[in-house]
């Protein structure tokens, strides 16, 4: 049981390639990135045996902007096209009239998945800034696994306690500029996804481009 498991907080990593000059960075293969944050924390011995992305899709009157709905489903067919193998899981948010929405369930979705999943992977890699993911990762230290959390680009960090020692590194330009998704996905007998067809949907949002 030396596979590596990888947990991907999809809203935080989102939030964190949006600031001005890391767009493009991430229209992102998961698949190889975990590799590479694997790679980086456990050397080349270990597999990545599993991969889970977490987000919550926007349901009908619940977008923000305009195109967002648009934009998250082209994203995540990209995603499931040319990474079938990451398990994307969702979450959902709520939104009760004019009050701002809120994402529900990823980060318990997230924990409780970790802790579920431990005697199923040797190490884990987390994908978060957000601190409310100690607890399970001190389920994973107290089962003797190691695991290393990373933190998307443009994110706060945070120290771990005193009594959860654990690894806490940054995600890089680098590492993300060797792992971008193909700029054209083939669909078979439909269009293609395109990274330009999604910059459009962001320019007539109002959105950054770059």
């Amino acid at each position: 049981m030396d596979g590596v498991f990888v947990y991907i907080d999809g809203y935080n990593f989102y939030r964190g390639i949006s600031h001005p000059g890391w767009l493009k960075y991430g229209w992102c293969n998961f698949v190889q990135l975990a590799k590479c944050l694997s790679e980086k924390a456990f050397g080349r011995s270990f597999q990545v045996e599993e991969v889970k992305y977490y987000t919550a899709p926007v349901r009908l009157g619940q977008a923000n902007r305009t195109s967002e709905r648009a934009r998250q489903e082209m994203w995540l067919e990209a995603i499931r096209l040319e990474t079938p193998t990451v398990r994307v899981i969702p979450g959902r948010f709520q939104k009760i009239g004019d009050n701002p929405r809120r994402e529900k369930e990823t980060d318990v979705n997230i924990a409780v998945d970790m802790q579920w999943d431990i005697a199923k992977f040797g190490r884990a890699i987390l994908v978060s800034a957000d601190s409310d993911f100690i607890p399970a990762i001190r389920a994973v230290r107290r089962a003797s696994k190691p695991i290393v959390v990373f933190l998307p680009p443009n994110q706060d960090g945070y120290k771990a306690p005193e009594d959860c020692q654990v690894r806490i590194d940054r995600i890089t330009q680098d590492d993300l500029a060797e792992c971008r998704l193909r700029d054209t996905i083939p669909r078979g007998g439909m269009p293609p996804i395109t990274w330009l067809a999604y910059l459009n949907l962001r320019r007539t949002a109002g959105l950054p481009t770059t």
